[in-house]
């Protein structure tokens, strides 16, 4: 009997099979899909009423097909080749949040003959940054505002790149923190000036490698020129202060003196030599032998 059964079964496999085919999944209405979950997850239904192929929804007559992959359904293109593209021409693509693409028409990709644009558009309305770079915690670190605007972190123009040098650009002012103790040192375009310096005794122009020269802010009303750490020329409210010996250099020909003049020294050279004050009209004598040229 055994054997019979077996010579039976190896019969029948021998045989030549009809061909074999997938029946197509369960097709239903968009509104009468059931839950995809867990107890769901490898099940595939099609609806007969989706808007295009790969719209998932109830607002057409196309055929769309999906899969639940045990929390939702995702899509499950004709032939495999993945779900169609979504918007015009070079707009990048993200994911629609109905298993489907869609293109934002505000990020495109522009392929020229020359040259390859990445394009970002804001809306018409825009108020929130055009764009954002975070790090992983997430903290936003860099941002363009709507108006193109750039701000970042304080020492987000680092040169050198050791987070102490900054320099802070804040609107059309450009403020300067070198030791990164959170005071602006210097400034350029502060409330209109083309240049700024804060803080008394700081340096409005110093020389690069000794620190006691340049142009010193002294205090209220107060400029001076330090040589050496000294100051040589200061001026204070409407006075100026002459600490070193004030050299003029001896003009063989009196210069011209005339209204605009009015006020000015020379020292002639020729002849016996003379200190010379324009009147305003015509050069005066105020020491020496010779004449005013």
């Amino acid at each position: 009997m055994k054997n019979a059964l077996a010579f039976a079964l190896a019969f029948v496999l021998a045989l030549p099979l009809p061909a074999q085919f997938i029946k197509h999944p369960p097709v239903r209405a968009f509104a009468s899909l059931p839950t995809c979950d867990a107890s769901l997850k490898g099940r595939i239904y099609s609806i007969n009423n989706a808007s295009a192929e790969n719209a998932w929804d109830g607002a057409g007559t196309a055929t769309a097909t999906r899969r639940c992959d045990g929390a939702a359904w995702v899509i499950v293109a004709a032939g495999g080749a993945g779900a169609s593209p979504g918007g015009a021409s070079g707009d990048v693509q993200y994911n629609d949040g109905a298993g489907g693409f869609a293109g934002e028409a505000g990020l495109n990709y522009v392929d020229g003959a020359s040259d390859n644009t990445l394009k970002l558009t804001g809306h018409p309305s825009q108020t929130l940054n055009l764009f954002e770079f975070y790090d992983s915690t997430p903290t936003l670190l860099y941002a363009f505002d709507a108006a193109g605007r750039f701000t970042g972190p304080a020492d987000s123009l680092d040169a050198d790149q050791d987070g102490t040098d900054n320099v802070k650009v804040t609107g059309l002012v450009l403020e300067f923190d070198p030791d990164d103790d959170g005071v602006v040192e210097a400034s350029i375009g502060n409330t209109g000036d083309v240049l700024s310096a804060q803080g008394a005794g700081g340096a409005l122009i110093r020389h690069a490698t000794d620190s006691n020269t340049g142009v010193y802010y002294e205090g209220t009303d107060r400029v001076s020129l330090r040589s050496g750490g000294a100051a040589r020329v200061e001026a204070a409210n409407a006075q100026v202060t002459v600490s070193v010996p004030l050299e003029l250099t001896p003009q063989a020909s009196a210069p011209t003196c005339g209204a605009t003049e009015e006020g000015q020294l020379y020292s002639d050279s020729t002849g016996s030599k003379a200190l010379c004050w324009c009147d305003g009209t015509a050069w005066q004598k105020i020491l020496g032998a010779g004449t005013c040229a």
